[in-house]
């Protein structure tokens, strides 16, 4: 499969954060054009999804007042990723960013996150298996803690925070947003088309699997 010319972020909250990986996207692989986008709400997902794309990076958490319906409209937007990069006849990929909490859990103050984490994994695993003969191929990337304009922002709240996380991470420093846009990148690279269904951990080895 030849290398992505266009990448598309879908981001449902945390804007800043879409905009700061595009940034580091862009930087890595030049000739990629990205697009960042915000889902406003879970009943207006089309809208941030139109026109033709090659790649799908995704950041999506459920929070704990979701209706139904709006579960229904989450898993909308996967399937009309799938139906863009289908329709083309040239196959692409999805990336979805998922969360060490997907593995190993999170905080009771967290549960939602947690929970939408792990279904993330578990739809990039049904996506690969559904897709991958129509060459869509599905990955994850599974980060602890990023060092983004959230994180330092929480960290100016709290002195002490950034030692208190830095303490759990066996490597020893927060993973930076380049690392994980590095990821994506090769996988949206289309040069581990076996790997699809898999997901790679960015976490400093504070959760090993």
């Amino acid at each position: 499969m030849a290398r992505a010319e266009k990448i598309r972020l879908e981001l449902q909250v945390q804007l800043n954060q879409a905009k700061q990986l595009r940034t580091e996207l862009e930087n890595e692989r030049s000739a990629i054009s990205v697009q960042a986008g915000e889902l406003n709400s879970f009943q207006e997902p089309i809208q941030t999804i139109e026109g033709e794309f090659d790649q799908a990076t995704t950041n999506h958490e459920l929070q704990p007042t979701a209706s139904i319906e709006s579960r229904d409209s989450e898993s909308g937007f996967m399937s009309r990723s799938d139906k863009s990069l289908g329709e083309k006849g040239t196959g692409g990929s999805i990336v979805n960013v998922a969360s060490r909490a997907a593995f190993r859990g999170d905080s009771p103050d967290h549960w939602s996150y947690a929970a939408s984490k792990g279904a993330i994994i578990s739809l990039t695993k049904t996506l690969a298996r559904a897709y991958s003969a129509e060459g869509i191929y599905t990955y994850a990337v599974a980060p602890g803690i990023v060092l983004t304009d959230m994180a330092l922002a929480e960290f100016e709240r709290d002195p002490t925070l950034r030692d208190r996380v830095v303490s759990e991470i066996p490597y020893g420093d927060i993973a930076p947003a380049s690392e994980l846009a590095n990821a994506i990148c090769f996988l949206a690279s289309g040069l581990a088309t076996h790997a699809t269904g898999q997901t790679i951990d960015i976490n400093g080895a504070s959760y090993v699997r």
